[in-house]
């Protein structure tokens, strides 16, 4: 069987992306703690107060736009349902912000640390 060097760059990214911990990016000052409202995709998810949250660095899988295929684009549920394995709805979440707060759109750009027992995980 020959693997689709495509599917494997994205097995890797999804790997790192949801393998590694947040200890090993550069650590940020102190941020704001808020809650998880909804996972979006696998990079986006919303806050309760209505904010919509980036994570700073991660690019998951997504289907070009326009695109009207009848199978799913490749990793897309897996990598929403892994995020929202790790940041359910309800969950406290600290965000920490570098010089880019924002992106284009206005979404805010964090690193993302889970808060369990008051300290972050």
């Amino acid at each position: 069987m020959i693997l689709d060097l495509a599917v494997l760059r994205t097995g890797v990214l999804l790997s790192l992306m949801f393998g590694m911990r947040a200890a090993i990016a550069c650590d940020l000052p102190a941020g704001e703690v808020a809650t998880v409202a909804a996972v979006e995709d696998g990079e986006t998810f919303r806050l309760r107060d209505g904010r919509t949250v980036r994570l700073a660095g991660v690019k998951a899988p997504a289907p070009p736009l326009g695109w009207k295929g009848e199978e799913p684009w490749p990793f897309v549920t897996e990598a929403k349902d892994r995020l929202a394995q790790r940041l359910p709805n309800g969950s406290k979440v600290e965000l920490r912000f570098d010089e880019r707060a924002e992106d284009r759109h206005g979404h805010l750009v964090a690193q993302v640390y889970v808060v369990e027992h008051e300290e972050r995980a």
